[in-house]
């Protein structure tokens, strides 16, 4: 006759053989738990388990695949009216199918690096050869009026009703030149300066009730959509100063990042916190929602009912739902590094350096 003695915990009960325990009893007790490690070893080392095209986070499927001539940067894609685009650097391509399938639209320049879309217009080239379309690129014109100096960064693009804005900023040498931006309005074929913005360059514009937003590495302002002179509104960085360990008087808000438009409100993701336009036009908030460490978006993505972050950290979707105003919830991106990420058809698409297409049905 065995004994067996059991140790009384408040974690769950061990047993312990006494002396008087078969050798017999404790071999397969040892076999028993050697087993069990050699599966959970070989578990660690396959890493996660899945079949087919779906990703290890579950989330991400294949879509397709496409060339990618220069692997370095960011690829530029959008989507509007059922077909995605993107800008691979040397073609510009079309997908009606969300990414499955790709052919190279024709074009007529041979260095494509842009590409910007809505319902309304097609805008895709170079810097220093910027086509438009409006009818789903049957047709491109040549546009012209934008002055294009060395070190000029790609442009950025506002669609604010039947006016399409693009913000030109030149890096600067530097040795003497300063960096600055250009506020180009197009009619028609031609860009013409709307704004001579003299600060910094243009990161972002963004299109709202009040007017055109326009930031740079620390200042915001608001540009007039009206046909009265354009007017600046210059108290729109109140506010938007932080705390932070550097420095006694705490940190600007570093570069500005995107803006987010909700029934709620203008929201403003910066590299420290998260901001909130005060309804007076005076300013900004500081929702005081917690963001990971140096925390960089470059864009909003709407896809269905969700909304995404993408940047240097990651892929983020916002949970509006979270007390007291929001929440940043970390994502599985697609397998590689994320160049690009759009929404096309209630799914939100990611290419990565490889030339792969990804897709995640939204919610």
């Amino acid at each position: 006759m065995f004994v067996e003695k059991t140790v009384e915990t408040e974690a769950p009960q061990y047993t312990v053989f006494s002396a008087r325990t078969s050798q017999s009893d404790i071999a397969r007790e040892y076999e028993a738990h050697t087993h069990l490690l050699y599966i959970l070893s070989a578990l660690m080392l396959l890493g996660p388990c899945y079949t087919g095209a779906e990703t290890p986070s579950g989330l991400w499927k294949v879509a397709g695949k496409i060339t990618v001539p220069d692997n370095k940067g960011r690829l530029h894609a959008c989507s509007a009216n059922g077909v995605s685009y993107i800008a691979n650097n040397v073609s510009l391509l079309s997908s009606r199918d969300n990414g499955s399938t790709w052919k190279e639209e024709r074009f007529p320049v041979e260095t494509v690096t842009i590409v910007f879309c809505n319902q309304h217009i097609l805008i895709a080239g170079n810097i220093s050869d910027l086509r438009v379309s409006r009818d789903g690129g049957l047709t491109w014109l040549q546009t012209t009026g934008i002055d294009t100096p060395q070190w000029t960064m790609d442009p950025v693009f506002a669609r604010c009703g039947e006016k399409t804005f693009a913000g030109i900023s030149q890096i600067g040498d530097m040795i003497n030149t300063p960096d600055s931006g250009v506020l180009y309005l197009l009619r028609e074929q031609t860009w013409i300066p709307y704004a001579d913005w003299k600060r910094g360059p243009v990161y972002q514009l963004h299109c709202s009730e009040h007017g055109l937003f326009l930031g740079d590495d620390t200042n915001i302002e608001i540009v007039k959509l009206d046909d009265s002179p354009v007017s600046w509104q210059v108290t729109l960085n109140d506010g938007l100063r932080v705390p932070c360990p550097m420095y006694r008087f705490g940190c600007d808000i570093g570069r500005s990042e995107p803006f987010l438009t909700t029934p709620d409100g203008i929201f403003l993701f910066t590299g420290w916190a998260i901001f909130k336009f005060r309804k007076n036009l005076t300013g900004w908030d500081n929702t005081g929602t917690t963001i990971p460490d140096s925390f960089y978006a470059d864009e909003v993505i709407h896809c269905k009912n969700q909304i995404y972050l993408t940047g240097k950290k990651g892929l983020f979707q916002v949970n509006f739902q979270a007390p007291p105003n929001m929440e940043i919830i970390p994502v599985d991106g697609p397998p590689g590094s994320g160049r690009s990420y759009w929404s096309s058809n209630g799914d939100l698409l990611s290419i990565n350096s490889a030339g792969e297409i990804y897709r995640h049905q939204c919610n």
